[in-house]
């Protein structure tokens, strides 16, 4: 270890004394410029500074300007004065700043001599602590042989002890039987019931400890704990497995199935959104993930019909303008939508809203897919268009792209009042969630929290959720009709119209 430290030591040191060189080269040829009077603003490395290329060109501007004026009126005229104070200020601003430049060339390269100092001072430490091993492996060997020499005349001592013991004792015995050896009714070995009984024990425990140490091995995302523990975010909810594989039966889970248990799971996921600190700021509420198919887009949709239901005018916008999914929820095949707007194809906002069989809630579909998603997500239109849409509706629910997959999410969340983020249980390690999350906040976007979605409480998830599952059926089951007035079902409605 000390011998791959010497190492890199060395070539740290080596690295360091290029930087230096190079930089002690820059600012000599820079002084030899200035001594062989050069203009400081001539020099190529100042002359190439982006802010005193911008101050030349406000000057040739403030110059032509001047000569104008000058073909037109007097030197006394206010406008000629007043554009050579500007010409004046102008070349002092570029005289400071490529002083300014010149400092940093200079500090530059005092810096690189500094490090090329450090790393010769930490090369002779390392080369001290090699020195020092090899005195102590030296002395290590020296005590190794003494400890061996040391064993042999131990082992020796006691071979002649041994020896000079059983020669003592090689006598004859005064030996007499006292008691006659009985054979016993019943075997000792094997007792059977015990050895059982301790099999099952020992099997149970090792089954147990297996268990255990499995659980504990695997750092995925999987419950409440996890979220404040690790992600340190507040926890908004579960989102039972949906038992289905129609998409449309899914996503319209709250509106085709309102008294089952996901939609009670969206239910509680709007009331902890309705009952965060200034929950009447977040008018815009965009839904992210980590990764796509972790069920955003599914959280996204019955989150707007839950909140539709409650009587807020709500608008569903498909911000996915990737994979955008809500057109086909909703069964809107109109090329017309919200990336006809952004690239100003359509004028008016009203030209791609949908209204629904939900009451109180409509839908801004993506329309066709745009070939620059990312430019149209922060361009001037998007803004104007989420502006015209928090004033009309009440709440405006937000479908964005997965945070690891694109950089669409962090610009349109950039734009909403807060963020809540999806995550599918036992899907997304820790750290990988983390470093998603660590992302949203250094864009400096407010996360309202994390809903935990796909979470099988009747089969392999149980483990994590009995109290939660058997609660969820005890009130389903007092909410469900009566059996002499069934509920027609909505889903079966939803087919036949389809």
């Amino acid at each position: 270890i000390v011998l791959q430290a010497l190492k890199q030591a060395q070539a740290d040191l080596d690295k360091a004394r290029s930087d230096a060189a190079a930089a002690r080269k820059l600012d000599e040829e820079v002084e030899r410029l200035l001594h062989a009077a050069t203009s400081i603003d001539a020099i190529p490395l100042v002359a190439g500074n982006p802010l005193i290329q911008d101050m030349r060109k406000s000057l040739a501007e403030r110059e032509a300007l001047l000569a104008n004026l000058l073909k037109r009126y007097k030197d006394k005229y206010p406008d000629v004065i007043r554009v050579r104070e500007e010409i004046a200020s102008l070349k002092e601003s570029i005289q400071k700043e490529s002083q300014k430049v010149r400092q940093a060339i200079r500090a530059e390269a005092e810096l690189a001599k500094a490090k090329e100092t450090t790393m010769a001072s930490e090369l002779k430490k390392k080369e001290q602590e090699s020195f020092e091993l090899s005195q102590l492996r030296i002395q290590y060997d020296v005590l190794s042989r003494q400890a061996d020499q040391s064993k042999l005349l131990y082992n020796i001592v006691l071979q002649r002890m041994k020896e000079t013991d059983l020669t003592s004792k090689d006598k004859a015995q005064n030996m007499r039987v006292v008691d006659k050896a009985v054979v016993p009714m019943n075997p000792i070995k094997p007792r059977v019931v015990l050895t059982l009984f301790l099999g099952v024990i020992g099997g149970l425990g090792v089954a147990m400890g297996l268990a255990f140490f499995v659980n504990y091995l695997d750092d995925s995302i999987k419950s409440q704990d996890d979220v404040e523990t690790y992600l340190r975010l507040p926890f908004l909810g579960y989102v039972p497995n949906i038992k289905t594989n129609s998409v449309l039966e899914r996503d319209l889970q709250a509106h085709l199935h309102p008294q089952s248990n996901a939609a009670e799971g969206f239910r509680t996921i709007r009331a902890a959104i309705a009952l965060a600190p200034k929950s009447d700021q977040y008018h815009l509420l965009a839904i992210t993930s980590t990764i796509p198919a972790e069920g955003k887009s599914l959280v996204a949709s019955n989150l707007a019909i839950v909140t539709a239901q409650t009587g807020l005018k709500t608008l569903l916008v498909d911000a996915d303008l990737r994979r955008p999914s809500v057109h086909k929820v909703f069964r809107l095949q109109s090329p017309v939508g919200l990336s006809s707007y952004l690239m100003e194809k359509v004028s008016r906002v009203d030209e791609f809203i949908h209204t629904t069989e939900v009451p109180h809630l409509d839908v801004v579909c993506c329309g066709a897919v745009p070939s620059s998603p990312s430019e149209l997500a922060g361009s001037k239109r998007m803004r104007q268009f989420l502006e015209e849409v928090r004033n009309r509706y009440d709440r405006v629910i937000l479908d964005c792209p997965p945070v690891s997959a694109v950089s669409d999410p962090l610009i349109i969340a950039s734009l909403s009042d807060g963020v809540a983020f999806v995550t599918k249980f036992n899907k997304i390690r820790r750290d990988h969630a983390s470093r998603t999350i660590q992302r949203i906040q250094d864009a400096g976007i407010h996360i309202l929290g994390v809903v935990l979605n796909d979470i099988d409480f009747e089969g392999k998830d149980s483990y994590y959720y009995n109290y939660y599952y058997y609660q969820n059926r005890y009130y389903s089951s007092h909410y469900n009709p009566r059996p002499d007035k069934p509920l027609k079902d909505k889903s079966e409605e939803v087919k036949k119209a389809g």
